[in-house]
């Protein structure tokens, strides 16, 4: 029949409120700090980032400092190395660059890398922390 209305199914309702959610996560969190970030997972681990790292770091390309330093290219520089941020003499003095079986040590424990850390953040769940890096990873460069 010709302009007869069908009732969706129940399933379209549950993939639109997926949506409305994947929607929300995306809007609590910056487009910048996305760093081109689309899945959900991603999503998820931006959203970890905001909640556990942004107060004290921005993580987007020319971004500025907080607290803590900006992590953009996090990775490719050595540690204590962003120039213009006031490490304690501890980092500066490290002569290795960031990875992320380093930087996982360090969020577990800042003062195994450094007694004189600056750092008062310390993350004991490992799979945070993993969710962390894989979001510096992508998003920090």
């Amino acid at each position: 029949m010709m302009g007869a209305r069908r009732n969706p199914s129940p399933g379209c309702y549950f993939l639109f409120l997926g949506e409305l959610l994947l929607a929300a996560v995306l809007s609590a969190v910056p487009l910048g700090v996305l760093g081109g970030y689309a899945s959900e997972a991603r999503a998820e681990e931006a959203a970890l980032f905001k909640q556990h790292c942004m107060a004290c770091h921005t993580v987007e390309k020319g971004g500025g400092r907080r607290q803590g330093p900006n992590l953009w290219g996090l990775f490719e520089r050595p540690i204590g190395g962003l120039p213009g941020f006031a490490y304690s003499e501890g980092l500066k003095a490290e002569q290795r660059h960031w990875t992320p079986a380093l930087l996982d040590r360090y969020l577990e424990d800042p003062k195994t890398l450094s007694q004189d850390s600056y750092m008062m953040y310390s993350q004991a769940d490992p799979e945070i922390r993993r969710r962390i890096i894989l979001f510096l990873e992508t998003a920090s460069r």
